[in-house]
């Protein structure tokens, strides 16, 4: 039994290093047509996955939405960003 404390308790400490490791993109929402759509990037290219407006920091998602001045809301979205995993050796 003390085994399996002990294996659980490791257990819970690299659960909680690895999200004390998390980093997010944080990007901006606004509502229209009653749902809610990214704020585009300008270069988005060609995939609408990566059309949205992501920044590095939540306050400078934040001041993008404070610019909004139209009279609809906005609201802050996070993506969480992954590590680069091999998946082929």
């Amino acid at each position: 039994m003390l085994d399996a404390a002990v294996a659980m308790g490791k257990a819970e400490q690299a659960y909680e290093q690895a999200l004390a490791e998390e980093t997010y993109f944080y990007g901006v929402q606004v509502w229209m047509g009653g749902r809610w759509i990214m704020m585009l990037a300008r270069d988005h290219g060609t995939s609408i996955t990566h059309r949205g407006k992501w920044f590095e920091h939540k306050d400078e998602a934040e001041e993008c939405a404070a610019k909004w001045n139209h009279d609809t809301p906005t609201r802050i979205v996070r993506q969480r960003r992954s590590p680069v995993e091999v998946i082929n050796e």
